[in-house]
């Protein structure tokens, strides 16, 4: 305990959160709605549940909105949604007309 209050954790602390809201365009952070469930642990109890894996789109889906109105949980997580999906969009016309 005399380690987390003292000066040198406090200064790495106030350091380490600067870095994280520094990035990504000074939202820090993504957000979620797993709480302290790990994304393996969400992975497991769906299978566990529905006898399949869960994909990464679903996993995201899952954790970046809301159960009841679906809503996404920031704007962050829809703004990585979309990327996701353009990225997966051009992937797909590269394979189709390349390989």
């Amino acid at each position: 305990m005399q380690y987390w209050n003292s000066d040198g954790f406090k200064k790495i602390l106030a350091i380490n959160s600067k870095n994280r809201m520094s990035s990504n365009n000074r939202e820090g952070p993504s957000l979620h709605i797993g709480g302290s469930v790990a994304f393996a642990e969400y992975r497991r109890r769906h299978k566990e549940l529905t006898g399949k894996e869960l994909r990464n789109d679903e996993l995201f889906l899952m954790t970046h909105k809301t159960k009841n109105e679906k809503k996404w949980i920031c704007g962050k997580s829809e703004r990585m949604w979309v990327c996701f999906n353009l990225i997966s969009s051009m992937i797909f016309i590269l394979k189709v007309n390349f390989f």
